[in-house]
């Protein structure tokens, strides 16, 4: 049986426990290269909502990406460019009204 195309007894191994604090209530599946497809073992950690979470906020980004280096993870920085179902950059609803034009779709990250 597979779970997030991966192996059943690999995701429970790998959401026992947060990979930051040990909390195991209930743990989120992330992907360190933020690419869904790279399902490699080393690219995936366990963690707790609240560090989830932070991991995909600006603000303590790069916290959480120290304590997961220190606890032996390689997290990346990079963010993998999703494309709209349409071949855009961004969904409609994400363009400049007036331009029609993506707001700064070469620079903006899309989160996960």
């Amino acid at each position: 049986m597979k779970w997030h195309s991966i192996e059943f007894e690999t995701y429970k191994k790998l959401t026992e426990k947060c990979a930051v604090c040990g909390f195991d209530k209930f743990v989120a599946l992330h992907h360190l290269d933020y690419n869904k497809a790279n399902t490699s073992s080393d690219n995936l950690v366990g963690l707790c909502p609240n560090h989830h979470q932070m991991l995909h906020t600006v603000k303590y980004k790069e916290e959480i990406f120290q304590l997961l280096r220190e606890k032996g993870f390689n997290p990346k920085r990079e963010r993998v460019k999703k494309r709209h179902k349409r071949g855009l950059l961004t969904p409609p609803s994400y363009r400049n009204p007036i331009s029609n034009q993506p707001h700064n779709s070469d620079t903006d990250e899309v989160s996960f």
